[in-house]
């Protein structure tokens, strides 16, 4: 193709990518539903960066670097006199109908057209919706998709070990102080001395013991919870030089930038990246970084410069010192050598340190995406069987296409047609099935214009009195009421303050305490002469022998 052509076709597409790019942005600006504002968004970005590729090979051409179109246009102009301009261009005609005279039958039609309309609608073909920016977990930009990461933990056989052991140590300990406090009582009856807690013994082997000892998996909603966003619940000499932990938090970290990029498409991502590793070094220089502001690895008491490794306890780093390896080592290094694995450990920290501050700066930033996240895993483990099923049997039945225009039209907080006009709502009614207000007789009828207000739900507000009574059985108020560790029974219904709550727990407890059954007090025994009398004092006359 001339060079001439092809400058020309270049700049016609870079225009076309910019008429496509400005229907995308008037899409972008009259989508009322924040869905349907990120999904043109995304086609936004896309016309975007296809226009900036267009633009640089256009460029590229017109620079003229080879100066190929540079002899293209002194070719055509002539560059002696008038009579080779008109034999050049006659010899162009010439070229031009033999052209067509070989391939006139040919029909070209709108093959090499360029229209802006189909260059957005191949982006819109392209991008249907938010289903191919986000995952099924994502929920099309609700919640974060972590079940990668959880696995990778889960199957993180160090600090697994030492979970499960501090799990074990913990649960020995309280049983040895229940048993404690149990002999405590028995040795007041029987007027001993209690037994110190270093002389009780646990049968391990007991089967109710050794279900106790036994640490409860990590499920998706706990690790979410403790072990997500509080790196520093991690002990260091599991992280350290660990192959698994390295590949785990720096995956974790481009996902949540990933995740990011595709909330807010037009965000300063790497301006913002920058300034997170700018803020690290102030920080680490500063000694400020959490979970790494102590002394360093290669400092702490427990770290064998010589193997470059750190341990969990004194016994196990007297076990390392005596194997083989140790002495070679420690025989083998000088301490140059000894000083450049400091310098190393030292590195090895700042890196680790980066990757967690580059990780809690993102759950900084999306700490409302990772509370909807642990509410909606609170939710799916809250619901029974046959909500299960009902959910995956509406999602099997549901259509492609009634999903992708829900999708691209319905927003959590309105649930309108994005075909229709802005409906007026002066009064605030509640939207129905079609998008429009209910009437306000219905409003009256269902008491939605009254709000209830629970403190154990976190202070959630439900409209009408009947939300407002089905809400007790639901899995909000459930686990409210499990936080509070109070059964969730009928005598509960109708309070929502915490106070409320546990004061009635607390008057449940006295009396069923006053109606239970005490038999050093209610059992009655009578002697030979019909004398009645309790147990205990039958038992003391008869050792003091008056009986």
């Amino acid at each position: 193709m001339s060079r001439l052509e092809l400058a020309r076709s270049g700049l016609e597409e870079v225009e076309c990518w910019e008429r496509a790019s400005l229907q995308c942005i008037g899409e972008c600006v009259k989508s009322e539903s924040k869905r349907r504002r990120l999904l043109w968004e995304h086609r936004t970005r896309v016309c975007v960066e296809r226009l900036q590729k267009a633009a640089a090979a256009s460029l590229k051409v017109v620079d003229d670097k080879d100066d190929l179109m540079q002899m293209e246009l002194e070719g055509l102009c002539g560059s002696t006199s008038s009579n080779e301009l008109w034999s050049r261009f006659y010899d162009r005609v010439k070229d031009i109908k033999g052209y067509h005279k070989k391939w006139g039958h040919h029909i070209a039609g709108d093959a090499g057209r360029i229209d802006s309309s189909v260059m957005t609608a191949e982006v819109v073909e392209e991008i249907p919706s938010l289903r191919k920016v986000f995952t099924e977990e994502e929920e099309g930009g609700k919640v974060l998709d972590l079940n990668a990461f959880h696995q990778m933990f889960v199957n993180w056989t160090s600090f697994t070990a030492t979970r499960e052991n501090e799990y074990r140590a913990n649960a020995l300990a309280r049983i040895k102080k229940i048993r404690l406090e149990r002999d405590k009582r028995k040795a007041e009856k029987e007027g001993r001395p209690p037994i110190a807690i270093e002389d009780i013994v646990v049968d391990e082997d007991d089967p109710d013991v050794r279900n106790k000892l036994v640490a409860p998996a990590c499920d998706y909603g706990k690790y979410i919870k403790t072990y997500l966003t509080n790196l520093g619940n991690v002990p260091r000499h599991c992280k350290y030089r660990d192959q698994i932990y390295g590949e785990y938090i720096v995956k974790l970290g481009q996902y949540l930038l990933s995740y990011y990029k595709r909330l807010y498409p037009w965000a300063a991502n790497e301006a913002m990246k920058q300034q997170t590793l700018t803020d690290f070094e102030d920080r680490w220089n500063r000694q400020l970084v959490s979970g790494w502001s102590g002394q360093p690895t290669h400092q702490m008491e427990l770290y064998c410069v010589h193997t470059d490794r750190l341990f969990q306890n004194p016994e196990a780093l007297e076990a390392h010192q005596k194997t083989n390896r140790y002495k070679k080592k420690k025989q083998k290094l000088s301490e140059q050598d000894l000083q450049k694995i400091r310098e190393r450990s030292v590195e090895e920290d700042k890196r680790l340190a980066k990757e967690e501050y580059i990780v809690l700066e993102m759950f900084r930033i999306l700490a409302p995406y990772v509370d909807a996240t642990l509410q909606n895993v609170r939710k799916k483990q809250a619901r029974t069987l046959r909500e299960v099923l009902d959910e995956n049997k509406r999602h099997a039945s549901d259509d492609d296409d009634k999903e992708e225009v829900l999708e691209e039209s319905s927003d959590d907080e309105d649930a309108f047609s994005i075909n229709t006009s802005k409906v007026k709502n002066p009064l605030n009614l509640p939207l129905g099935w079609d998008g429009k207000p209910i009437p306000y007789w219905l409003y009256k009828l269902h008491g939605l214009s009254h709000t209830f207000v629970c403190e154990i739900c976190g202070n959630q507000k439900y409209w009408g009195r009947k939300v407002f009574e089905n809400h007790f059985r639901e899995w909000r108020h459930a686990f409210g009421m499990r936080c509070l560790k109070i059964p969730n029974t009928v005598h509960f219904k109708e309070i929502t303050k915490i106070e409320d709550a546990l004061t009635l727990y607390e008057k449940l407890k006295q009396e069923g305490e006053d109606k239970a059954f005490l038999p050093d007090q209610e059992v009655e025994v009578e002697d030979a002469q019909g004398n009645v009398m309790t147990p205990q004092t039958y038992e003391d006359l008869r050792k003091q022998g008056l009986l």
